[in-house]
């Protein structure tokens, strides 16, 4: 099974999302879409993994995130991987966030465990089309200039999940196999 780790994101931003792919769409390219029920921040790809093999980092998983409490994360900016003058990936960028670089960061610990490669340079961010040809560049900059500090909104951060992935012809299908809830925040007193 392929398995990846991710935040699922709420229907507000994904009709922001929605509007910007169909500004994209305006753009001579031959681009791919992400459809919408399948937005996602991801934490980690997990990669092809057995059932045990997923059972045992759910375990796992739910142990380090217990008494993680929940969390906002202001989505802002546009851009491409690997850059915008040569992008394979369309994103929607955040502002740096500890708390979600802390889970990211005990996410690739226990995937180490599992033998699972580690991913430099962790960038949060959701990836709203992807390229494999040729896209107007001149035009896309234009619109990354312009979105560049552009704040889509924030997304409140409830729970992680670990979702499989299946590919079929008409796209990836994403199931849902644990969703791990975090804590409302602690009060004192």
């Amino acid at each position: 099974m392929r398995v990846f780790v991710g935040i699922n994101i709420n229907e507000d931003i994904k009709r922001k999302i929605i509007d910007l792919q169909k500004e994209i769409s305006a753009i001579p390219s031959k681009i791919s879409f992400t459809k919408v029920e399948n937005i996602h921040i991801t934490l980690k790809f997990l990669g092809k993994i057995s059932e045990e093999e997923c059972k045992n980092f759910i375990e796992k998983i739910e142990k380090v995130l217990s008494g993680r409490e929940k969390f906002y994360l202001h989505l802002k900016g546009f851009g491409g991987f690997p850059c915008i003058s040569n992008p394979r990936v369309l994103w929607i960028g955040m502002q740096e966030n500890n708390n979600l670089l802390e889970i990211q960061q005990d996410i690739e610990s226990i995937s180490d465990k599992f033998g699972i490669p580690s991913e430099r340079n962790f960038k949060g961010h959701i990836t709203i089309a992807r390229n494999k040809n040729k896209i107007d560049i001149p035009a896309l900059k234009q619109l990354e200039e312009k979105l560049r500090d552009f704040g889509w909104g924030d997304i409140r951060v409830d729970e992680i999940d670990i979702i499989e992935s299946r590919l079929k012809l008409t796209g990836p299908e994403y199931k849902v196999l644990k969703s791990i809830t975090l804590e409302d925040k602690k009060h004192n007193g």
